[in-house]
């Protein structure tokens, strides 16, 4: 074993303070390990010092292309997916052929868990969004409709009013009608015997006017009753209308926020790809 690689090995106890959760860091030679310091959870539990180097691995690659090698590998190797990164060494007297190899190997385990949770929730927050912007545009248009109802409603108020007013002309000329009744039941009693048909027609005439009095008192009635329900629906349709108005502005506010979560779980997803 070259001296530059025994020193690595004595002084790699320092270095195991850099080897955090995740991270292991080693030493080759030519043909094995022969130093190694390590993290928990680390690639570093899958090999050992006096351990050969395997035929295609990294620090075999280093030492047969003289290149630092920066490498994925597939959780078949360590039995976690990983990044390595390895590096050549070479004597002082000898820069021609490398003597060993410098590695870290840093686990993609929690990058694997961060980023399938990143994923995970972005789809949740599309689908969340998604779910929002149609309740926004549902909520505008109840709005919508609920407007046209409250327009559809006042008129119906209005008509009311109008019918309300022709009850009461029928009411004056009820009152007329049966006021001239009683004045034709009058000259009829004067003319005696000659007036008596006359008479007859006045009772009915009379009677008519009565009839039309009770009627518009049950129509008077009915009407009181539809514009007091009237009255109901209005102030229902308007606090309806509130209420679709703040939830349209609640789910717009929602979206909005649910748009910057997405923003952040993409970063977020970026940054793990680079853990």
């Amino acid at each position: 074993m070259s001296d530059v690689i025994m020193s690595l090995c004595d002084n790699l106890k320092y270095l195991q303070h850099f080897c955090t959760e995740g991270i292991c860091m080693w030493v080759t030679d030519t043909e094995q390990f022969v130093g190694l310091v390590k993290g928990r959870d680390s690639p570093g539990d899958f090999f050992a010092v006096g351990e050969p180097i395997q035929q295609g691995g990294t620090a075999r690659e280093a030492l047969k292309t003289k290149k630092v090698i920066n490498r994925y590998l597939p959780p078949e190797i360590y039995g976690v997916e990983a990044n390595v990164i390895a590096v050549p060494i070479y004597d002082s007297d000898n820069r021609d052929i490398p003597v060993g190899v410098l590695g870290l190997s840093k686990s993609r385990k929690y990058q694997a868990g961060v980023l399938d949770i990143s994923e995970k929730l972005l789809t949740s927050m599309e689908q969340l969004g998604q779910a929002s912007n149609e309740i926004a545009i549902g909520a505008e248009q109840i709005s919508v409709q609920s407007n046209h109802i409250s327009s559809l409603t006042q008129t119906v108020v209005a008509t009311t009013g109008e019918v309300k007013e022709a009850m009461q002309q029928v009411r004056n000329i009820a009152q007329q009608t049966k006021l001239l009744g009683i004045n034709a039941m009058i000259e009829a009693a004067h003319a005696a015997a000659a007036g008596k048909g006359f008479y007859v027609v006045a009772e009915e005439i009379r009677k008519l006017a009565d009839v039309s009095k009770e009627v518009t008192i049950g129509v008077d009635k009915i009407l009181k009753e539809v514009e007091e329900k009237m009255d109901l629906v209005v102030a229902a349709i308007q606090k309806s209308l509130d209420s679709t108005t703040s939830q349209a502005a609640s789910t717009q506010e929602l979206a909005a926020s649910l748009q910057e979560i997405t923003s952040v779980t993409e970063n977020l997803i970026s940054l793990a790809k680079y853990l």
